[in-house]
């Protein structure tokens, strides 16, 4: 939700839910899930998910649906190195960030 509202680059809305199982066991799939409003006077929402495979899940996704795991793998987008140097100091600029 930060990055998606930083500001000069960022776009204006509110979070509206949100749903995280990060904390089910490691034969689980974590799935966070944020929905986000438009500001007043603007329709519509974007809802954001992330999933993360891992264990038993993980290895039957790569052995049984090998075409699946991959298409996954090549949809996935990499978050950017700047981000988590970003969001520790809470939003201030930091550098190689986009600018506005």
């Amino acid at each position: 939700m930060a990055l998606r509202a930083a500001p000069g680059w960022g776009l204006p809305g509110t979070p509206w839910d949100t749903h995280c199982d990060c904390h089910l066991p490691p034969e689980c799939s974590d799935q966070c899930t944020t929905i986000i409003t438009g500001v007043a006077g603007q329709r519509g929402s974007l809802e954001v998910r992330t999933i993360r495979r891992s264990g038993r899940r993980l290895k039957w996704l790569q052995e049984e649906r090998p075409a699946i795991y991959a298409a996954k793998q090549h949809l996935a987008l990499p978050v950017p190195p700047w981000v988590d140097g970003w969001l520790e100091r809470g939003g201030s600029p930091a550098p190689g960030a986009p600018a506005a």
